[in-house]
């Protein structure tokens, strides 16, 4: 799950922002491994 921020920066341009948690493991007989991480987010896209 991710909650991004959007802006266009000129008609071509545009830049994102923001935050993603991804959560996840194993729960098996042999072995429990579970994580759940939390990163920022940043991307930039260009329209043509």
């Amino acid at each position: 799950m991710s909650l991004k921020l959007y802006a266009d920066i000129t008609d071509s341009w545009s830049v994102s922002a923001g935050y993603r948690t991804v959560e996840g493991g194993a729960d098996v007989d042999e072995v429990h491994n579970f994580a759940w991480l939390h990163y920022a987010v940043q991307s930039a896209s260009y329209r043509f």
